[in-house]
């Protein structure tokens, strides 16, 4: 090492190839070394030798490109990489400490739809001292140190470079890593929709060896994503309708968040999570319980555009090649309304939509909104219960036919934050389990507690209608795992690549139940009789439209009845496929 200064007193002597190959590297030498060590330390594709071929060309690219600024503004372009670098790198280690796995799209998806009290919540669990022990603390170690030499002036010396032997060397690895990376990156970053993308990873045209790689990564894949949304509206703006009978008036769509219905006492679990759900149940209340129903995907954004579009997996072309449900209704007559305790609508949240749609979530996008729904709740609530009061506001005109539809935050993670103090009941005394520490028994207690602060919830959402002609319609957008017997962990994985269904299965695995007020009982008890006959049907949430359809009487080219949940036509048959391409029931039986 040597002070900068020094170069200043360097005579000058003839340059050579060396000189000038190098130059790039002693102008920028802490930069150089710095972001080299990083991505070497990151590069969590280990078994892809390429990976650090091209981060040499990379960082070589790069420094080459500061070399040419000029000097005022070469120590700040250089801060400004480095601060960035040394921040993605971080947030990367503890990504794949906490969660075995770096940065993804999926993660930059969860990133941008997240509020800033589910990020709250998320910071307040996970982001502990001991994460310094990891390859974050040695991340920020190696920042420590590279702030000192620069503030310390020290460069590193590069006469070992200039050696003709070295010079040669690194000369052909330049020229093969930047072949090499030039060609991935026109692979990976000309694709021009989803489809190619996956192809050119498939292909191994994705050596994402860096953070700030994998960052660029997931960015693109999710504006691929948004691109989506142009043909949403195009398709909804396509709906034709035959004839609407307006079969049910009131039509109540209540979608959970997080339930995994082997915590439900509907499904044989031995706690009382569910004591209301229960009753209507065993009672005589005309609540029916559909025993084997299953999520296309475990994360929401993806389970909503699945359910609302009313292309069903496995069909021809994309979600977004199709009108969405709400869009159906609206156009057929119905007044639709859309009470969201994790993606509101309004003044309070305008910039929402840019970052949900960038994210994936495509509900607040403006004309999307314009032509799926009449309301929208504007606020957000501690609890979902307070979401209740919201549905007071919806003012109907001239009587028409009603599509409500609730998104509960439900058993979101935090599971603690999802029940009122008041309300727990449950501890770690209820789990006598011997393969499970205290603090993953209060999980488990927080988790049930939370299901049946949803009992709650969803029992009061029932009364609410009971004295209207009117059906109720309750899922989860997906499962999760809490130290069933076969996964122990409580949470989702996010990646496809990670998630083996046999043991996972409970993320997919969701509470399905349909309840008709008195009143709609008397005058539809056709379709009641329907409904208890179809409770065993072999179910996936992607054609819940066509049930909806069939319940609001809608009649459109696109109703198919073999789709159509309690018709004596369904389809059990049908290929349950899971995370697009994995056949749940055949995965099961494996």
């Amino acid at each position: 090492m040597k002070k900068e200064e020094d170069k200043l007193s360097t005579p000058k002597e003839k340059r050579t190839f060396a000189d000038y190959l190098l130059k790039p590297i002693e102008v920028n030498s802490l930069f150089f070394v710095f972001m080299l060590l990083v991505g070497v330390i990151m590069n969590v594709s280990h078994r892809n030798p390429f990976g650090y071929l091209e981060l040499l060309a990379d960082v070589y690219v790069v420094s080459f490109l500061l070399s040419l600024c000029p000097k005022i503004l070469h120590r700040g372009l250089q801060i400004i990489l480095c601060s960035i670098t040394y921040s993605i790198a971080f947030i990367d280690a503890c990504c794949k400490t906490l969660f075995g796995t770096p940065i993804t799209p999926t993660m930059l998806l969860l990133a941008q739809e997240t509020t800033g009290r589910e990020s709250e919540e998320f910071f307040s669990q996970y982001i502990k001292p001991e994460l310094l022990f990891s390859t974050a603390g040695v991340i920020v170690l190696i920042a420590l140190f590279h702030i000192v030499m620069a503030v310390r002036r020290q460069t590193f010396r590069s006469s070992f470079f200039k050696q003709p032997v070295i010079a040669s060397t690194l000369t052909v690895t330049l020229l093969v890593g930047i072949t090499l990376s030039v060609y991935d990156k026109t692979q990976l970053y000309t694709a021009r929709n989803l489809s190619e993308l996956e192809v050119a990873v498939v292909n191994g045209f994705a050596h994402i060896y860096h953070p700030v790689e994998r960052v660029a990564y997931g960015l693109y894949s999710n504006h691929l994503i948004a691109k989506q949304v142009d043909g949403v509206i195009k398709a909804n703006r396509e709906i034709k309708i035959d004839s609407c009978a307006t079969t049910s008036p009131i039509i109540v769509l209540v979608v959970g968040e997080s339930a995994n219905r082997h915590h439900s006492q509907l499904y044989g679990y031995p706690l009382p999570t569910t004591p209301r759900q229960f009753a209507l149940k065993n009672g005589k209340d005309s609540l029916a319980v559909f025993a084997d129903v299953v999520s296309p995907w475990n994360l929401t954004s993806r389970v909503f555009k699945q359910i609302f579009s009313l292309q069903s997996v496995g069909e021809k072309g994309d979600w977004s090649d199709y009108a969405l449900f709400p869009a159906v209704f609206k156009k057929a007559g119905y007044h639709v309304s859309f009470l969201s305790n994790q993606f509101p609508y309004g003044i309070n949240y305008a910039p929402d939509w840019t970052n949900n749609l960038t994210g994936g979530f495509f509900l607040n996008h403006p004309q999307l909104n314009k032509q799926m729904f009449d309301y929208r709740n504007t606020e957000i609530h501690s609890f979902d219960d307070e979401l209740l009061n919201d549905y007071k506001h919806i003012n109907v005109k001239d009587k028409k036919p009603q599509l409500i539809i609730f998104h509960l935050l439900g058993q979101h993670f935090q599971y603690t934050m999802r029940c009122k103090d008041e309300m727990k009941k449950f501890g770690i005394k209820d789990y006598p389990r011997r393969d499970l520490t205290d603090d993953e028994k209060q999980t488990i207690a927080d988790y049930d507690n939370a299901t049946l602060y949803n009992d709650i919830v969803l029992s009061k959402i029932v009364e609410l209608f009971r004295q209207q002609d009117a059906i109720v319609i309750y899922l989860s957008d997906h499962g999760e795992d809490c130290y069933g017997k076969d996964a122990q962990m409580a949470g989702r994985l996010t990646e496809t690549e990670q998630i083996d269904i046999k043991k996972y299965h409970e993320e997919f695995e969701i509470p399905f139940w349909i309840w008709c007020s008195p009143a709609y009982r008397q005058k539809h008890h056709k379709i009641f009789i329907e409904m208890l006959k179809a409770q065993n049907n072999k179910f996936m949430t992607d054609d819940l439209p066509h049930l909806l359809f069939y319940l609001a009487g809608i009649k459109t080219k696109d109703y198919q009845r073999e789709r159509n949940l309690i018709s004596p036509h369904f389809n059990n048959a049908r290929h349950r496929l899971v995370l697009q391409n994995i056949d749940y029931d055949r995965a099961l039986m494996r």
